[in-house]
């Protein structure tokens, strides 16, 4: 190995400890900040007006750049506009309507991305990590992307919302989804944490119809809707 191949080598090991350390930081909350997020913003409740949308990467950079396409236009018009003025007009990422919007990555546990000034990203990022909305949201997002691994409190959560919904169904959508992933693997799905949810309420039905599916479906994620905002009134 020559010395330039070395040095490449050593700078890429840097860079990939400097991205663990980030995520960790971002992982850690302190005692106060937790307790702080849990009396403004009760992890067990639901924000009215609070929607999730499912972005394309593109769609979610498009997004970012209006986000700091805003913050510019206030900074250059703090000059002639008084603060409680701005504070009204330019703290919403949508002029005259008071609009937050908020971006998570679906594949990197929900953590947040970005956001505009409405939203505290402290608290969201401690929301993101445990609230029960956001979780909802996340697990509902990893379950349309026909992913086969859950965590526990994620099978409670999809069971709750997938209590209205035939095992039938459930599979014909799991399956029609991952039958549109590229690379194709051999599978044993019954053993896999998905399984709850998929064959758990083929049981309450009486059907096995579940045993009839293709184990054959494909692999790897899905390129498209890594990215998802929350938006809505605050």
């Amino acid at each position: 190995m020559s010395y330039q191949q070395q040095q490449q080598q050593q700078q890429q090991q840097q860079q990939q400890q400097q991205q663990q350390q980030q995520q960790e930081e971002e992982l850690h909350f302190t005692l106060s900040e937790l307790s702080s997020a849990l009396l403004q913003s009760p992890f067990c409740a639901e924000q009215p007006g609070r929607y999730f949308v499912v972005l394309t990467l593109a769609e979610g950079e498009a997004v970012r750049a209006a986000l700091h396409a805003r913050q510019r236009q206030q900074q250059q018009q703090q000059q002639q506009q008084q603060q409680q003025q701005q504070q009204q007009q330019f703290a919403s990422l949508v002029a005259g309507h008071r609009v937050a919007v908020c971006l998570h990555n679906v594949t990197a546990s929900f953590a947040m991305v970005d956001g505009s000034p409405l939203f505290n990203k402290r608290e969201e990022k401690v929301a993101a990590a445990a609230g029960l909305q956001q979780q909802t949201a996340h697990a509902c997002l990893r379950f349309i992307d026909s992913q086969l691994l859950y965590s526990g409190s994620h099978l409670l959560l999809l069971q709750r919302v997938l209590s209205g919904v035939s095992a039938k169904e459930r599979q014909e959508f799991f399956f029609s989804i991952r039958r549109c992933r590229r690379r194709q693997q051999q599978v044993v799905w019954q053993q896999l944490p998905a399984a709850e949810l998929l064959l758990a309420a083929a049981a309450a039905d009486g059907g096995g119809w579940g045993s009839r599916c293709s184990s054959s479906s494909t692999s790897s994620s899905s390129s498209s809707s890594s990215m998802t905002s929350a938006a809505g009134s605050i």
